[in-house]
């Protein structure tokens, strides 16, 4: 996914494949994102938790974020980047 999106929330998922986001840099939103066999990548100021096969990470960015972002892989491996101003 590559744009702007808008409030709510956004879901992507996948059972077995990477998904990348690229978002504007002025986006603020919430993050719930799992990868069950995989990792997870981000250039935004968020860590990424290891589990035995996979990563999650749970963040936000900005302040009081409209938007929700769930994303999740079963297989694979999450993007999440920033894009430059």
């Amino acid at each position: 996914y590559a744009g702007t999106p808008g409030g709510s929330t956004l879901t992507l998922a996948t059972g077995s494949g990477d998904v990348t986001l690229n978002l504007p840099a002025a986006t603020a939103f919430r993050v719930n994102a799992q990868a069950a066999i995989g990792s997870i990548d981000t250039n935004y100021p968020l860590a990424a938790s290891r589990t035995s096969t996979g990563a999650t990470l749970q963040g936000m960015m900005g302040d009081n974020p409209a938007l929700a972002i769930d994303v999740a892989t079963g297989n694979g491996k999450i993007s999440l980047q920033r894009q430059a101003p």
